[in-house]
């Protein structure tokens, strides 16, 4: 079930974005596990104003389908992580080619 789909269940009027607490309401997933998620990188949020982190449906909609699927995608650290050392890499690459 789509998120936008979780929300009308509950009565709620579609929205552009919702709050944690929306969706850990809409999800049945505990709070916890959602904040974790996001600083993980596998669900998306964003801060609006001074601290509040929303989240889009849609994004939503992807995270759900991570954890029934099975392995989560890689957090943006992560991969920043593996281009970074591929970088490195090639630049050692390069050096030695001069030599």
């Amino acid at each position: 079930m789509r998120f936008a789909e979780m929300a009308g269940a509950l009565g709620w009027k579609p929205k552009l974005t919702y709050t944690v607490a929306e969706v850990v309401h809409a999800t049945g997933i505990p709070a916890t596990t959602v904040r974790d998620e996001i600083s993980r990188g596998n669900l998306k949020a964003r801060v609006i104003g001074a601290k509040k982190l929303v989240v889009l449906p849609e994004w939503v909609d992807e995270w759900l389908a991570l954890r029934e699927g099975g392995e989560p995608a890689p957090s943006e650290r992560e991969c920043l992580a593996q281009l970074l050392e591929e970088v490195r890499q090639l630049r050692e690459d390069i050096r030695w080619m001069r030599r």
